[in-house]
């Protein structure tokens, strides 16, 4: 009988697990939203997003098979069009539409996560760097908080021009008394150290809370239906 209660309280946790590790709505996270009409495989003419904000040299490209206009081709993109940003000085800016679910809360751990690559357009200078980070505000007012990113450093080969690696902010664990509680998500994608004629490429952007607590706790709850077994 307690090893049935002990199920059901398993079952309870990871329900909850379930909901609360739901990413958070990032808008237009692909890049596909305008449909762009390519002349050649990119358009330099800025994010045609109102999703996005950007600074610098930001735009997309068409990322269907090469032999359309005998370009370069991510193989594991999501969908037919991939971010690029030009490796220093460059700044793509979110705001999550505010709404429920879409601040910050206590708990957490609250991640940001993007594939990048990069381009085949020239030669990343090693050292150049783009940083994911999790903030607030709007894109004149945006606030990091402290300790939550990560820049990820062109060294030699450690990035594909035809595959997206995947990088992930450090997990942000919120305080019940942070003063950041109850403010809408926002995320900033920015470079530094590389050159303005290379260009790095993004895509599928996320933000996802994990519940950590959660999955610890369902996993001592198992542990203890074995032990009573």
């Amino acid at each position: 009988m307690r090893v049935g209660v002990v199920l059901l309280s398993v079952a309870a946790v990871m329900s909850s697990l379930a909901a609360g590790g739901l990413p958070l709505t990032v808008s237009d996270p692909s890049f596909e939203d305008a449909q762009v009409s390519f002349v050649d495989q990119y358009t330099y003419v800025g994010l045609p997003s109102s999703a996005w904000s950007s600074v610098g040299s930001v735009g997309v490209f068409l990322n269907d098979p090469p032999a359309l206009f005998g370009g370069k081709f991510i193989n594991n993109a999501d969908k037919h069009q991939v971010a690029y940003i030009v490796s220093t000085g460059g700044e793509l800016f979110q705001q999550l539409t505010p709404g429920p679910g879409q601040s910050y809360q206590p708990g957490g751990p609250y991640i940001l996560s993007a594939g990048i690559a990069r381009s085949a357009q020239g030669t990343i200078p090693d050292g150049a760097t783009i940083r994911l980070e999790l903030g607030y505000g709007n894109d004149a007012s945006f606030t990091a908080i402290p300790g939550a990113f990560v820049d990820v450093v062109k060294n030699g080969s450690n990035l594909s021009t035809s595959e997206l690696a995947y990088f992930s902010t450090a997990p942000l664990v919120v305080a019940p008394g942070a003063s950041f509680v109850g403010q809408t998500v926002s995320l900033r994608i920015s470079t530094r150290n590389g050159s303005s004629s290379t260009l790095f490429d993004v895509d599928n952007v996320s933000v996802v809370p994990e519940p950590a607590g959660l999955s610890l706790l369902a996993v001592a709850s198992l542990a203890l239906v074995r032990r009573r077994r």
